[in-house]
């Protein structure tokens, strides 16, 4: 049996204000990925820009899991704009 190779995807996403990503980096932060999907996602943030790693060996659950982030990325920034910020 071979070794599956590690894949990893880098999300780079700018906000207007070190605020918005600090608020978007507190919401994202709190969802852990499900057990047994064998995903590691790391979130940080770099001035105004929230940094998003995924790690993982199946392709197909690194792309479920960067698309539930951007569904609730659309969300964060939804609610940022309807609240006055951006």
């Amino acid at each position: 049996m071979s070794e599956e190779t590690l894949k990893n995807i880098s999300l780079s996403i700018p906000f207007s204000s070190p605020k918005e990503a600090i608020i978007a980096y507190e919401i994202l932060k709190v969802d852990k990925e499900l057990i047994g999907t064998n995903i590691k996602r790391d979130v940080k943030i770099d001035k105004t820009e929230l940094v998003i790693n995924f790690e993982g060996t199946d392709t197909k659950k690194l792309r479920v899991a960067v698309n539930a982030t951007f569904k609730n990325l659309l969300l964060i920034i939804k609610t940022l704009s309807e609240f006055g910020f951006g």
